[in-house]
């Protein structure tokens, strides 16, 4: 699963476990971000406008959290993430904390913008193509 940031958070948001996947691409040890509040991972951005609050919010509500978006390594550099946040309960219904999985589709994404602009390059080219010969 190192291609996975598995870790579970409590019911304000505070890092309680990591593996191994999550120190392998976000850069962080165990004993830098145990109990430190997943907000660490958003952009600036995202992170004035509550957005990790947010997104524990929904999945409080509803039992699930997911979206894509940027997410920061430890050493400040950004990747595209696909994240899922699930709601906990206790045997008794009640709520203890969230599990959260991120998945890195940085290259995915560049691959896709790749694509993007080889059609963009494609249809510029017919273009011309068609306009060189009236």
């Amino acid at each position: 699963m190192s291609d996975y940031a598995i870790f579970l958070l409590d019911e304000e948001g505070r890092v309680r476990t990591w593996n191994v996947g999550a120190q392998r691409f976000k850069g962080y040890a165990p004993h830098e971000v145990i109990g430190q509040h997943f907000r660490a991972f958003y952009p600036c951005e995202l992170q004035d406008p509550k957005w990790p609050e947010h997104e524990l919010r929904v999945a409080r509500e509803t039992g699930r959290f997911e979206d894509e978006g940027w997410r920061v390594r430890k050493d400040g550099s950004l990747f595209w993430a696909n994240i899922i946040i699930t709601s906990l309960h206790d045997d008794h219904g009640r709520h203890i904390g969230f599990a959260k999985v991120t998945r890195d589709l940085s290259d995915k994404r560049r691959i896709s913008s790749l694509e993007d602009e080889g059609r963009r390059m494609s249809t510029r080219g017919r273009w011309m193509a068609s306009f060189t010969t009236i």
